[in-house]
Parts: structure tokens; sequence; C-alpha cells
């Protein structure tokens, strides 16, 4: 009895588990076209605010937050369509989302760095005279546009900065510190935002941390809804960075009777 009763529990616990694992909940896979922004945003993290991409699947209109995709090496400035396997999972790690994105093929990758706008004020006899040498700064700077970063530099109430040219390539600086001013320049006045201005600084360039700036503009942010550049506390806010080149054209253009000019770099919305 004992020799028919062992071999029957041991068919009976394999039936048992076999049912078990049947009942379970599985992953369940499906291949999706994903897009992926140009730029990141701030995503809360347990550890605090940490970076995330912007991905939007194809049936929606909405953009999400990711912390990343499997097989996937992201690269700023650039929108790409994927192809991904999608899995929801049915046994989630824990304070893990329960989707998991893992890249199949990159469909398409497009440079991202035609979305600058670019206005200027000439004050001068010789108007055309300035603008004939104007049209090249002008056009390299429609080509670039600048991706901020919220990471402090110690000691300096400055922040880091990447610059993209129109290639896609990166210029780095080391970082931009801020100094407040309390009002606006008149000269700046002839070119403002149409929306509400958040803040005006001047932004200060370092490409080291022992130098004194290698390069400075006038800044105003204003809030738009829709783009968003990353700041300690995130918002959507556009920079209108502007830079006083008067000395330039009077040298430049001895003979136009240069007063003023001022070139305005902005990012579009669109």
């Amino acid at each position: 009895m004992k020799n028919f009763l062992i071999p029957f529990l041991f068919i009976a616990s394999l039936f048992i588990t076999s049912c078990s694992n049947e009942d379970e909940p599985k992953d369940n896979a499906s291949s999706i076209l994903l897009s992926v922004d140009s730029h990141t945003d701030d995503m809360m993290y347990l550890g605090g605010v940490g970076e995330c991409l912007r991905i939007k699947e194809e049936d929606s209109n909405e953009w999400e937050h990711l912390d990343g995709i499997i097989g996937f090496k992201y690269e700023k400035g650039y929108k790409y369509v994927l192809k991904v396997e999608k899995t929801i999972l049915a046994n989630p790690p824990q304070d893990s989302l329960d989707v998991e994105y893992r890249l199949i093929e990159i469909m398409s990758k497009k440079f991202d760095g035609l979305n600058i706008s670019i206005q200027y004020a000439i004050d001068a006899d010789d108007v055309e005279a300035v603008e004939s040498y104007l049209s090249s700064d002008v056009d390299a700077l429609s080509h670039s546009f600048y991706l901020l970063y919220n990471g402090k530099i110690s000691g300096k109430n400055a922040n880091m900065i990447e610059l993209i040219d129109k290639e896609g390539d990166s210029r780095y600086k080391y970082g931009i510190e801020m100094r407040a001013v309390e009002k606006i320049e008149a000269k700046y006045t002839c070119i403002l935002p149409q929306g509400q201005i958040v803040s005006a600084d001047t932004w200060i360039l370092h490409e080291t941390i022992e130098d004194a700036g290698v390069d400075d503009f006038f800044v105003i942010l204003e809030k738009v809804s829709g783009l968003t550049v990353r700041s300690v506390q995130p918002l959507y806010v556009r920079p209108w960075l502007y830079k006083d080149k008067t000395e330039y054209y009077q040298k430049l253009c001895p003979n136009a009777g240069v007063r003023s000019v001022i070139i305005v770099q902005t990012l579009c919305t669109d």
C-alpha cells in the first residue's frame, strides 16, 4: 500500500503545480511604434529629480515620461521613431513601472535643430549696410539651439549648459552663471516676449570653473505652455537670448552711423 501511495502523491503534486502555473498571470508583449522627443524632462525618482525621456506611443497624442528603453542609446537633439517590443509586466518589480520597452529597430532619426527664431533691431543711418553683414550671424544662429541642465556648479550660482550646432554635434561649455538684474535695460525693450516674463538675468558662459566667463547674454525667460526648459523647479518657459552687437557693427560698418544693434535668439514653440 505504501508503494502505491507514494507515486500517487507525486503525480497529484505535479498536477496541482501544473494547474497553479496555468493560473498565474503572464506578461503581455506586443510590437508598437514609439516616438522619442529631441529634449528631455525632469522626473521624480526615489532619490530625487532625474532626467527622463519624453515618449509618445503611435496611437497617443500625449507625451509621457520614461527613464529608458532597453537596448536604445539616446542622443539629445534628435527626434526618433522606434519599433519596440512593449511588455506589460504581470509581476513588475517593486517601485517600478508595469511597462517595459525593448528596442527592435530605429525607424527614423532626425536632427531637431531648426527650431530657433532670430529677431533683430537695427538703429543706424544705413540699415541695409548693417543687414548685409548681419545675415551671416542670423543664419548661423537659426541653425543651432541650447539644451539646458540644472546641475549646479559647486561654489557658483551656475547651471550646466550644452550647445548643439546645425549638424547636431555638441559644443560644450562648462556652465552658465546667472546674475539677476533690477530692470530690463532700454536697449533690450525693442523686442520683448508677448507672454508673461518669469525672470530677467545676465547669463555668463564659463568654459572652466576657473575662468571669469567667455561670453555673456541678457536673458528673459517667458512662460510658455507646451515647451519645457529644465530648471530647479520645472517650468514651462522659453529663453530669449539677447546679444548687444552695437560695438561690433560700429567697427565693422564705420560709415553706417550705427547707434544700436540687438540680436535676439529664442526657441520656436511649434
